[in-house]
């Protein structure tokens, strides 16, 4: 059986959307480190930068939702498709929305993983023999 023209419409818009989630994904990973250097290991400008993200992956989910149900299951039911193969189709578009939702939960814990790397080292280049405050006299503490 041939793909019919609607299944091959929706396959490009599928594969638009998750070259769009992973567009977000790849600049998010690229961008993270240099972002927190910038802004010398403070963490809320990523945060912000996830947050946009997020809301932006929502935009895809509800893009998916509206264009099933305003063009695609008509084409479908135009083309004679049968309903299990029509759910078949729309299982398709709920699959990607909860693949681009596992992706940038992946995507959040790789970050954070960046963020603690990069706020553990300069913890460490920081470190410095404490002095007393009322004599300036160095203090050793224990490890």
């Amino acid at each position: 059986m041939s793909t019919s023209t609607a299944t091959e419409r929706w396959n490009i818009f599928l594969n638009k959307i998750q070259d769009k989630g992973n567009e977000f994904f790849k600049s998010m990973r690229e961008q993270a480190l240099p972002l927190l250097e910038k802004n010398n290991g403070d963490p809320m400008p990523i945060g912000t930068a996830l947050h946009a993200i997020h809301l932006q992956l929502i935009g895809l989910y509800k893009k998916i939702d509206d264009t099933w149900e305003s063009q695609v299951e008509n084409a479908f039911e135009k083309e004679g498709l049968s309903s299990p193969e029509i759910e078949t189709q729309r299982k398709r578009g709920v699959q990607l929305q909860s693949n681009l939702h596992r992706e940038y939960k992946l995507l959040e814990v790789d970050v954070n993983y960046q963020m603690a790397k990069y706020i553990l080292s300069l913890a460490e280049s920081n470190k410095s023999i404490p002095n007393c405050t009322q004599c300036s006299a160095s203090l050793t503490i224990p490890e």
